[in-house]
């Protein structure tokens, strides 16, 4: 615990913050002049969108994709760092006084589970507020979604877009295991958003492409049964509920127990909670990764080799990370399995190579 206080890691630490800054300063600039031409090249078909509606839609993208990148901007930043220190002959100087790699990662450790920390508890939420900023403007510029669900404590939402009419679909009490839905309000708009009805029902369900109601009212008119065109279908409904990046940390545990109470699927938003803790631990990973391949002796002619070596395994890591998510979501491999396997495998791999640059130090 001394070590992690003391100077040597303080030192350390406020080095790899200079170049984490530095790095995520050039990603972003990287990423921006990429999602900027992007833009371009859709708003050709567009004459309506304007340079200041790009510029919205590029920053509210931004911090999704660097939060996506940031495990490689962690790699990056580390093997700056560190080699940056070995270079200096900083590293030597450090080891041959006693200090082990152990001792040296300490600091490096405990900043990036701080930055993993402050990321999902503070950076999230406001990432997800300009996640969901950036569905409403894309949808307002290129087009119209065909239906919308929002699921909350009031019961479930749902816009529908119909051949001649909008509708707003509400039910207090859900229940998507049996298909029914309980205390039922359509409230039904021209497509230029003028109002047009409101229709009451008891209950309603999907049958044969048609809304069946029952115990219905409207205009102070009641009826047994009414049938109402819908494209929809239950499936429909179970799966297009909101995005989960739109959700932020703290509202997905809630978000995951309301959709288990209605009957809708919870994979993708327990997949994308545990992506987020499990992230903090890839983050931490990197670290480690970057001081196997960027703490050799600078006078080795493998060192470039070795740095080129880490650049590439953190790529790997990135497409398998994505991959191993992708089978999650795709319900092939457990939940947590998917989200902290490529965890582990970095673990494994960046301790060996760390217990054979120790055991080289001590043999030379």
């Amino acid at each position: 615990m001394i070590y992690l206080f003391s100077r040597l890691n303080r030192y350390v630490v406020t080095l790899f913050l200079k170049w984490f800054g530095a790095v995520l300063l050039g990603v972003s600039t990287i990423v921006l002049l990429l999602d900027m031409i992007e833009l371009f090249r859709r708003m050709m078909t567009r004459p309506h969108v304007t340079f200041l509606h790009a510029i919205e839609v590029v920053l509210c993208q931004l911090p999704g994709e660097l939060e996506r990148m940031l495990p490689f901007i962690i790699l990056s930043s580390a093997m700056l760092t560190l080699s940056k220190l070995n270079q200096h002959s900083e590293i030597t100087a450090m080891r041959t006084a006693g200090v082990s790699l152990w001792h040296l990662l300490y600091g490096l450790i405990a900043s990036v589970f701080l930055l993993g920390i402050i990321n999902i508890t503070l950076i999230n939420p406001i990432r997800t507020t300009l996640t969901q900023r950036l569905y409403f403007v894309e949808e307002k510029l290129f087009g119209r979604k065909k239906s919308t669900v929002s699921l909350n404590s009031a019961g479930l939402w749902l816009k529908e877009i119909d051949v001649n009419e909008d509708r707003i679909f509400h039910s207090k009490a859900p229940d998507l295991h049996k298909g029914v839905f309980k205390n039922v309000t359509f409230y039904i708009f021209s497509h230029d958003g003028q109002f047009l009805r409101r229709i009451d029902a008891d209950e309603a369900s999907i049958h044969s492409h048609h809304w069946f109601l029952k115990n219905v009212e409207e205009n102070n008119h009641r009826t047994d049964n009414l049938f109402l065109h819908t494209d929809l279908t239950l499936k429909m409904i179970r799966d297009s509920n909101a995005v989960p990046e739109t959700l932020s940390f703290w509202e997905t545990p809630h978000f995951i127990r309301l959709l288990e109470k209605s009957g809708l699927s919870t994979l993708p938003y327990r997949m994308h909670y545990y992506k987020l803790i499990a992230q903090i631990g890839l983050m931490m990973v990197m670290v480690l990764l970057a001081a196997g391949f960027c703490l050799r002796p600078v006078r080795s002619s493998r060192a470039s080799f070795l740095i080129s070596m880490c650049l590439l395994m953190g790529l790997f890591f990135h497409f398998m990370t994505d991959f191993i998510y992708a089978l999650g979501l795709g319900g092939r491999l457990p939940p947590l399995l998917a989200t902290w396997f490529p965890v582990f495998i970095g673990l494994f791999l960046s301790i060996s190579l760390l217990l054979h640059a120790e055991g080289g130090h001590r043999h030379t």
